[in-house]
């Protein structure tokens, strides 16, 4: 069966920094965010977003195996060897005495479970390195980097026939502490179509503070969750976001938003089988662009010559 699936959750990575919990300039600034949406067709996506930003220039010509030894680098020629070297952070975090190049996990880092991440619906990872203006005149830039990991859990089946879901059920594991050295690390779960006022949902611990925010023409309501805030983790001494159904949901069709995406495979063989990806923007009057980006079967067999796109009936050539 063919399931919704929100494109704007690829929007939303836009929304929230992030970062991995290891720094050792002063100035540098490290966040990380975990987005947690309820998809129409009853799955659960979790959007999970480490972002470094660092101060120093970046080092584009490499290291000469004599540095430190000699202060006259001219002394070397065009083809001289090059090596890359390494030091340990000047302020580090106290480390197991067992294994000292093993680091303490923190934060949302505690969730990264392989086990968990891997058996899921869908998986999919990426790395940005992108310069940053530091000022409006640009005369100085800082170097930004962006992992993100995204990942679909079919919360009916991992719920044993029911769709509540919560951080323990998902990736096995609730949060402890945040990441001492990131100067944000919050949580967002997208509760557009609930309320505390809604009778069959329940949503726990109760969010500190919402946010709301246009998201390719639909208006978008998350709870924040801070993991900075003492008061957030100390009360039970780890954070476990759960949303519990207390009732059966009625029979009626799941709100699906503007632009949304059907994929789903057909037909019989190596020749005869078909991959069909659908794309519906119902928005009244704006259209959206869209980056489409699959992951093809090993099982079919896709050549160019077979591609069609077709858009209000009419088959657009590539």
């Amino acid at each position: 069966m063919a399931a919704a699936i929100p494109l704007s959750l690829l929007v939303l990575l836009l929304l929230g920094p992030g970062g991995w919990c290891l720094a050792e300039h002063p100035r540098d600034s490290l966040r990380e965010e975990l987005v947690i949406t309820p998809l129409p067709s009853g799955d659960v996506a979790a959007t999970f977003q480490f972002r470094t930003r660092w101060d120093s220039e970046l080092q584009r010509e490499g290291v000469w195996i004599n540095l430190g030894r000699s202060s006259v680098m001219s002394s070397q020629g065009s083809s001289a060897p090059l090596s890359t070297s390494s030091t340990p952070p000047t302020r580090s975090l106290p480390l197991p005495p067992s294994n000292p190049w093993v680091w303490p996990m923190a934060g949302l880092s505690v969730l990264l479970k392989a086990d968990r991440l891997f058996h899921t619906s869908y998986h999919s990872q990426a790395v940005h390195i992108r310069p940053v203006c530091r000022n409006a005149r640009c005369t100085s830039i800082s170097w930004e980097l962006r992992q993100t990991l995204s990942v679909v859990f079919d919360a009916f089946i991992t719920g044993q026939g029911k769709k509540d879901w919560s951080l323990f059920r998902m990736f096995s594991r609730t949060l402890t502490e945040p990441c001492p050295l990131a100067s944000e690390s919050r949580v967002y779960v997208d509760i557009t179509n609930y309320n505390q006022d809604n009778e069959t949902l329940e949503v726990h611990p109760s969010p500190t503070t919402t946010y709301q925010d246009v998201i390719l023409g639909t208006r978008k309501t998350y709870a924040i969750y801070d993991l900075l805030d003492s008061a957030m983790i100390n009360n039970s001494r780890n954070l476990n976001i759960q949303l519990k159904w207390k009732r059966p949901p009625e029979n009626e069709a799941p709100p699906v938003p503007f632009l949304h995406a059907q994929r789903y495979v057909s037909g019989y063989g190596l020749q005869k089988g078909e991959l069909s990806t659908l794309l519906y923007n119902t928005h009244p009057y704006r259209a959206f662009p869209v980056l489409l980006l699959d992951t093809v079967p090993w099982y079919l067999r896709l050549y160019v010559h077979t591609l069609t796109i077709t858009s209000k009936g009419k088959e657009n050539k590539p």
